[in-house]
């Protein structure tokens, strides 16, 4: 079966500050492959790198999906199926979508200040436990 999309994950701390980038990022993306041939995620965050990646796929008319943890309620951006969600609080459902999330994906890109990368190890992980292709980008104030 071939692949429907090239799908990021992008994953960032919530003080990353650098907007350019990200619009940068996506927007090489969709003149490169396609606007109907990327797919970017986040976790579903308000903001920081999710709030620049839901806004700038908005702009760009780029496909976006997001992996809210499991006690939240399902919304129209959720990748995963609605029955998943809605659950009592875990905090192990953190951990859980980080995993679907990388599962999903194609690249996972990190967005971060040199000082909380640590944040991050357990994705890094895991993804190159999956043969993910990862990139880490630094914030150039950070």
């Amino acid at each position: 079966m071939a692949q429907k999309y090239l799908k990021f994950l992008m994953l960032g701390d919530n003080t990353y500050q650098d907007k350019l980038r990200i619009k940068n990022i996506i927007f090489t993306a969709r003149e490169k492959f396609g606007k109907d041939k990327v797919q970017f995620a986040t976790l579903g965050n308000n903001f920081g790198v999710d709030r620049f990646v839901k806004n700038d796929c908005m702009r760009f008319e780029v496909k976006y999906g997001e992996f809210p943890p499991y006690h939240d309620n399902h919304n129209q951006d959720c990748i995963m199926p609605e029955q998943r969600f809605g659950k009592t609080y875990d905090k192990r459902y953190y951990f859980w979508r980080e995993d679907e999330a990388i599962k999903w994906s194609n690249v996972v890109m990190i967005f971060a200040n040199k000082k909380n990368i640590k944040g991050f190890i357990r994705n890094i992980k895991r993804a190159k436990k999956l043969d993910k292709k990862i990139k880490i980008f630094y914030d150039k104030r950070g």
